[in-house]
């Protein structure tokens, strides 16, 4: 077994990012309650603060049992320890964006997009969030993964846009599938924005289904996809819309997006929503904020 494998293993178990990754290199140097005490503090971020990612502290620690110098008074060695370990940071901030956990965890899959892969062998005893940053200092690109959160514009949209230089560039059906390929995301979930001027070019709820459709059915089996909804529309049409969109184009879900639709999420409208997603017995994802990073109140 790889260390990258151990640290996978141990992160599964239970171990927070710090606790994997250090532990996979130090438990035939240090007894395992010792190493895992060592680092408990540092997980998320530095005890849950989103600071330097825990992986990066198990990384730094595990260099400093295997090669840091134990001579205090010892300059050049000292030297010579910062150097390797800016040197491994840099490779971990150019893997992930950043090696400050907050960061780093939004951009762990796909840098300048927008999907946010989670990982289905997780514990149930033990729900965690995001299982990928660990992988950073293992391997993780080798593990199967389900990308639960994805934006892809349609063709007709790309092309009525073509100096489109933002993030949207990304957004693209073909550069997404050959991520899934690279990076062993064997299902992925698309969601609209309940916002029909975004994913079609006929502005429409009713387009945007069909737009979902043609992309599920040129990859069969690879994307889930969720319903629209547009607020233009009577309760009574959107509920007909999604009727629709279930009956006729096979979608597997609907997506509220309180923050586009103006609409809270326990308003009359979205009510008849919830109503109907129940009778028909299919989920309802919605998007909720914070919409800054460091904003957890807003949640």
């Amino acid at each position: 077994m790889t260390k990258a494998e151990r640290a996978r293993e141990l992160f599964l178990e239970g171990c927070n990012c710090a606790q994997a990754v250090f532990l996979a290199f130090a438990e035939e140097k240090l007894d395992r309650e010792t190493a895992l005490k060592i680092a408990s503090g540092f997980g998320g971020g530095m005890a849950g603060m989103r600071d330097v990612c825990g992986a990066v502290s198990g990384m730094f620690m595990a260099y400093g049992l295997l090669c840091g110098p134990a001579d205090p008074t010892d300059r050049a060695a000292k030297t010579k320890s910062y150097e390797v370990l800016r040197q491994l940071a840099g490779e971990f901030e150019a893997r992930n964006g950043s090696i400050i956990c907050r960061r780093a965890r939004k951009w762990s899959t796909a840098r300048q997009t927008f999907w946010k892969p989670i990982w289905p062998e997780r514990q149930k005893r033990r729900p965690l969030k995001i299982g990928g940053i660990v992988m950073a200092a293992a391997n993780w690109r080798t593990l199967k993964k389900l990308d639960a959160h994805i934006h892809i514009l349609p063709d007709a949209v790309h092309t009525a846009n073509p100096d489109a230089d933002d993030v949207w560039m990304y957004a693209d059906l073909r550069q997404y599938v050959q991520i899934m390929r690279e990076n062993h995301i064997e299902q992925a979930v698309i969601m609209p924005f309940n916002d029909p001027f975004l994913m079609s070019m006929e502005f429409t709820a009713g387009a945007v289904h069909r737009n979902l459709a043609e992309m599920k059915r040129r990859y069969p089996g690879r994307f889930y996809a969720f319903a629209d909804i547009d607020v233009r529309n009577s309760r009574a049409e959107t509920v007909d819309a999604l009727c629709r969109a279930i009956d006729d184009h096979a979608l597997d879900g609907i997506k509220l997006h309180p923050n586009n639709s103006g609409l809270a999420l326990d308003s009359d409208y979205n009510c008849a929503i919830f109503a109907f997603a129940q009778e028909r017995r299919i989920p309802v994802a919605v998007h909720s904020y914070p919409n800054a990073e460091d904003d957890l109140s807003a949640a």
